[in-house]
């Protein structure tokens, strides 16, 4: 017995002995994928780190280009209201301080243009003599800071300005409003301060249009942090709170020319800020025009991939791998669609289309097919972006280049050549047909009513230069050189028509 016992532990020893090569070999193989997977591992964690600071940087740029744009146009009210005020200094019934012509004379501007609340004209004692909205009774604004400020100021000259603004209540309408004070001259040579009511409720559809993300803030604080106007939600009970830390403010990269900051607001939400200062002469910053995406828009890498890592590194790899396969795709999808499209319009652009028309040139060389080109220039476009702003001029743009692209034939190849200038290779077309393509586009173009955001409604018209390749020719260049000579002439002849080039040269 003792002997079979002896023999069963050889045999179990002689087991573990013949087994344990193999279980070294097992961990051994464990260890190298560990250590293969490790980089993959350190790649994914990199990756992940990185990608979160873009999208961090992303947000900031974005949230500060949004907050400046707040700014610029509160600056340029600021401009155009004080052109106002000079011009309405000149009148005669408000230099001869007559009540009633005045009150109908301000009355009417009020009524015109939505930005103001009321526009009204004080004596050198504070007393108000005349208002675009009716006083209940006598009242005095001499203790107002933007009275003050604009009496003791010298007056400004005719062809500059010289304004005071002041976030505060309306002393008429009694609404929240940025009041600008600017020093006057009576006919009797008395000073007096005109002062407008600017209100606050226009920068809530300024916001409403820049799509933001949901959770977002948008909206004017004062210097101390107070929140004077929540361009989101107007009616928010935080509006009047403190809002920031007034320390925020006070810092020299914020006051001195905005910045960026991230904070938790009083509404509990944590975003990352940007603030563009605005305010009067001097460098005097009487408020911020402040903008904040939710931390949670801006982190949007998931904790559980971040898990599964950590459990499970060659899941996470596999998953790493297939994510950045999928993205890439997605990413080469993108870049391929913006190196062949136009951004705004959604034509091909300049490069890609150039690239079409030279291989469509290259096939009439070949088998002599017709080519026709043409060139096409909007009329007086620099009005609508003078008058307007660029972004009216861009809904111009893409509703002329949708008009152009509907008369066209759908072999066509319809290019943003440059500005508001578009570019039209007809492949199969010689100059007749290509005429009758040009005036279809023509009418479409002149008979579209383009309407924009602001319930501007603007017509449009198009001038065209077109020109039909023939075998004399040796590049593109000169086809569409003949074709730009035919726009030319059309401009000259007055424009919003089509003009065919000479053929042969």
């Amino acid at each position: 017995m003792s002997n079979f016992k002896k023999i069963l532990k050889l045999f179990s020893r002689t087991n573990f002995a013949a087994k344990k090569p193999a279980r070294q070999l097992r961990w051994r193989l464990i260890g190298v994928v560990l250590i293969a997977l490790l980089p993959s591992f350190l790649l994914v964690l990199v990756v992940l780190y990185n990608l979160r600071n873009d999208l961090i940087s992303n947000s900031e740029r974005s949230v500060y280009q949004i907050a400046n744009q707040i700014s610029s146009h509160q600056v340029n009210l600021e401009k155009s209201t004080s052109q106002l005020m000079v011009a309405l200094s000149q009148v005669p019934s408000i230099q001869y301080t007559q009540p009633e012509a005045c009150d109908d004379q301000l009355h009417s501007i009020v009524m015109k243009i939505p930005f103001y609340l009321n526009l009204a004209i004080a004596n050198s004692s504070g007393i108000v003599l005349c208002s675009g909205v009716p006083l209940n009774g006598s009242l005095n604004v001499s203790q107002d800071q933007f009275f003050e400020s604009a009496l003791s100021s010298p007056k400004a000259p005719l062809n500059g300005f010289n304004i005071y603004p002041q976030l505060t209540i309306d002393p008429i309408v009694r609404s929240e409003a940025i009041i600008f004070g600017q020093k006057i001259s009576f006919i009797n040579g008395s000073p007096g301060v005109i002062f407008a009511s600017l209100n606050l409720d226009y920068m809530s559809n300024l916001v409403h249009s820049l799509k933001l993300p949901p959770n977002s803030f948008a909206g004017i604080v004062s210097p101390t942090g107070v929140l004077l106007y929540d361009g989101l939600h107007p009616n928010s009970a935080l509006v009047g709170g403190q809002m920031f830390p007034g320390s925020i403010f006070n810092s020299k990269s914020i006051s001195a020319s905005g910045g960026i900051f991230s904070v938790s607001g009083d509404d509990g939400t944590n975003r990352i800020y940007a603030a563009a200062p605005f305010g009067g002469p001097n460098a005097q910053i009487i408020g911020y025009a402040v903008v904040g995406v939710a931390h949670s828009q801006v982190d949007m890498i998931p904790n559980h991939d971040i898990k599964l890592t950590i459990i499970g590194i060659s899941i996470a790899a596999l998953i790493a791998i297939l994510g950045a396969i999928l993205i890439g795709s997605r990413a080469f999808k993108k870049i391929q669609q913006r190196a062949v499209q136009d951004e705004l319009t959604g034509l091909f652009n300049r490069a890609y289309g150039l690239e079409l028309a030279e291989r469509e040139f290259k096939r009439f060389q070949r088998l002599g097919d017709p080519l026709s080109v043409m060139i096409m220039d909007l009329d007086f476009f620099k009005r609508i972006n003078d008058t307007y702003g660029h972004q009216v001029g861009d809904i111009v743009l893409t509703s002329v280049a949708n008009a152009i692209k509907e008369g066209c034939r759908a072999v066509d190849i319809v290019v943003r050549h440059g500005g508001e200038e578009f570019l039209v290779v007809l492949p199969n077309a010689d100059r007749l047909d290509a005429t009758e393509v040009g005036e279809r586009i023509r009418l479409k173009v002149a008979s579209s009513h383009i309407k924009t955001k602001r319930d501007i409604k603007i017509n449009m018209t198009v001038s065209i230069g077109l020109a039909e390749a023939h075998r004399g020719m040796d590049s593109l260049d000169k086809l569409i050189a003949k074709a730009d000579e035919a726009l030319y002439r059309a401009k000259d002849n007055g424009r919003n028509q089509v003009i065919l080039a000479d053929w042969p040269v």
